[in-house]
């Protein structure tokens, strides 16, 4: 499995997720933070191609940017490329 990770507006979240699984055996869709609208995408190796065209044409009607690493924000769960730290009761010094 490849995965990548995608910045999108709130709203688009579901409609991505209904139409990328729609097309079975291709790819899942995971929401890594609600909150920032990222979306880790696990593309089956064969269907890449087939999964960059639709990503493509999806692109056509809504704002979908690939990104290295999720943003997340918040800090008592970290996912740092699909490893969770739990930060809860740890005290954050500095600025």
């Amino acid at each position: 499995m490849i995965k990548r990770y995608y910045q999108v507006n709130r709203k688009d979240i579901a409609i991505i997720q209904f139409i990328i699984e729609g097309y079975e055996g291709m790819a899942t869709v995971t929401t890594v933070d609600p909150k920032t609208a990222c979306l880790r995408i696990a593309i089956i190796e064969d269907q890449l191609d087939d999964f960059e065209l639709l990503v493509e044409d999806l692109k056509k009607t809504m704002p979908i940017l690939e990104v290295a690493h999720p943003r997340v924000y918040n800090f008592t769960r970290i996912c740092i490329i699909d490893t969770w730290f739990d930060f809860t009761g740890i005290k954050f010094i500095g600025g």
